[in-house]
């Protein structure tokens, strides 16, 4: 038994610390503007496509492309 959970404390210890290593390198990547676009329809998609089964991608992306049009009227 106390083999055991050693065993299972050694894993969740690898795997916390490769996890921190992958945390570390992804604090690391520059997104361009156009990746971060894509991140945040792509978020915007998957959080509404719960709640609306009857949500589009092409919804989306009209709505972000509406709020940049703004956004450059404003500046």
């Amino acid at each position: 038994m106390i083999l055991a959970l050693n065993l299972k404390n050694m894993k969740e210890t690898n795997m916390n610390q490769e996890f921190n290593e992958l945390i570390e390198k992804a604090r690391q990547i520059k997104m361009s503007k156009e990746d971060k676009e894509r991140q945040r329809i792509s978020f915007a998609y998957g959080n509404l496509k719960i709640k609306n089964p009857n949500t589009t991608r092409e919804d989306i992306e009209k709505a972000a492309q509406k709020i940049r049009k703004q956004e450059e009227n404003k500046n």
